[in-house]
């Protein structure tokens, strides 16, 4: 690694623009089953003109190598096919990179008349957050059930539930997407914790900690079609 990126990653993983208070529910095994109070962590989001041509137009090498560079940090395999197209990277179309984007590695995605699965590697940087979404039922594919294990690093699971819960004061969601999203609820999983959506068809996004993560997502079959997003303007 040079010591230009060095330099990039040090930063990007130990400043902050996002203070986050105490009080978000922390799980090491089952957000169900231990409970704590997190302790404050500080997320420096990326400078968001870094990956861009004229504002709008995604540089993808960029962004590309700001994963690799997350992966390096984690000591995380990097396999050659992951300097390659099959790492998908996505702003989501809302050209917000460092605050609403993702990487990710699809391992398996089959679909069955009894029923499919899917796996899949999920890669956030420092307070990047996937585009709030939910799965609705089509012709070929039910709304999909999920789970996240944090693999390295800790994320902020967000979610509509039927009723009010913890969302500290002090948590900050993107700009962009403040005036849409509709999470109510906000729990930090920390490396080697899971997160399970309780309600398969209920809005939701998972963010990056101050390191950023890895993430394993283990769900149902992913059918694209069945996705909704609570913002109008997303595109994939």
């Amino acid at each position: 690694m040079t010591t230009k990126t060095t330099t990039w990653i040090t930063s990007a993983l130990t400043l902050s623009a996002i203070t986050l208070l105490q009080g978000c529910a922390t799980t090491q095994k089952s957000t169900e089953n231990s409970k704590e109070k997190a302790i404050p962590v500080i997320i420096k989001p990326l400078n968001n003109s870094t990956f861009y041509i004229k504002k709008e137009t995604l540089n993808t090498i960029k962004a590309k190598q700001a994963y690799l560079d997350l992966m390096t940090h984690f000591n995380y395999p990097i396999y050659d096919s992951f300097k390659t197209d099959t790492l998908k990277i996505s702003d989501f179309g809302l050209s917000d990179f460092s605050h609403v984007g993702m990487a990710s590695i699809t391992w398996i995605n089959k679909n069955y008349p009894t029923g499919g699965y899917q796996g899949r590697e999920i890669f956030l940087l420092p307070g990047q957050m996937m585009a709030e979404y939910k799965t609705i039922q089509t012709e070929n594919s039910l709304p999909k059930q999920s789970s996240w294990l944090v693999r390295h690093g800790s994320i902020y699971s967000f979610s509509v539930e039927s009723t009010l819960g913890f969302f500290p004061d002090g948590i900050q969601i993107p700009e962009s997407q403040r005036q849409v999203t509709k999470a109510n609820n906000c729990k930090v999983i920390n490396q080697g914790g899971y997160d399970t959506l309780k309600n398969e068809s209920g809005w939701h996004f998972i963010m990056g900690g101050s390191e950023g993560a890895i993430v394993t997502e283990f769900s149902t079959f992913s059918n694209p079609e069945s996705l909704r997003f609570s913002n109008p303007k997303v595109k994939l």
